[in-house]
């Protein structure tokens, strides 16, 4: 408050308001470089989020992880293909299908 007195700010005033703006020198060197072309289907791949989480006894979890690397595979890769290969294998009943498909069009609608 001493210095606000001292320097003739008035006490309702906030100090960033009063004080210079901060000088940039250059510019920055990430955001002025060029980034490499990125193929159409990398940028897709890119804005897909992607969540995939289980709970399993830990060595079974583990028994996953060696799997997948003795494959050459990334554990999400694996489980992406396990639950995609999952679903061709179990198909749904009619009403099940129904419900699904009722879900489906409502998780679209959201976003």
């Amino acid at each position: 408050m001493a210095r606000r007195k001292a320097e003739g700010i008035p006490l309702g005033a906030s100090e960033s308001a009063t004080e210079s703006p901060k000088k940039t020198t250059g510019t920055n060197s990430r955001a002025s470089a060029k980034k490499p072309t990125e193929s159409p289907q990398r940028a897709t791949q890119k804005t897909q989020k992607k969540v995939f989480s289980f709970r399993a006894p830990a060595d079974l979890a583990d028994s996953w992880r060696v799997w997948a690397d003795a494959k050459g595979l990334k554990v999400d890769e694996l489980g992406e293909k396990a639950i995609s290969e999952y679903i061709r294998r179990h198909k749904l009943t009619e009403d099940q299908q129904q419900i699904y498909n009722l879900k489906m069009a409502q998780k679209g609608a959201k976003s």
